[in-house]
């Protein structure tokens, strides 16, 4: 969206250059890309936002909040969004992963659900 908005600003610059010969249209055209530059998310944000919320996957939903809510920046919405669908995917990836080494491991949750009684039991 960001791409088509700067489409359309260097369209109505070049037409506003036909209309009138004193207008630069090199000038806002150059103004207009640098300022674009500066309205989007930086791709070593980016990165590291997305790494993050991968390795740290609660903290991730943090990194989402701030995008969604803190950022000024045109694709913002779009890097909480993808930070919020890593969180997911990794915290739903953890639980399977869990799931499977109990299962092979013939443990039960309930027998989970009793450890701290056993070592209590085991301190005293």
């Amino acid at each position: 969206m960001a791409e088509e908005d700067l489409q359309k600003e260097i369209s109505q610059y070049t037409e506003l250059s036909s209309k009138d010969k004193n207008v630069d249209a090199s000038a806002l055209v150059i103004n207009a890309l640098e300022h674009h530059e500066d309205d989007i998310v930086s791709a070593k944000s980016k990165r590291y936002a997305f790494l993050f919320s991968f390795f740290f996957m609660p903290l991730g939903l943090f990194v989402a909040v701030y995008y969604f809510f803190f950022s000024e920046k045109k694709d913002a919405n779009k890097v909480a969004l993808v930070c919020l669908l890593i969180s997911i995917f990794t915290a739903g990836a953890f639980l399977i992963i869990f799931q499977v080494i109990l299962s092979s491991a013939n443990v039960s949750t309930e027998q989970l659900q009793q450890t701290p009684q056993l070592l209590n039991d085991l301190l005293k």
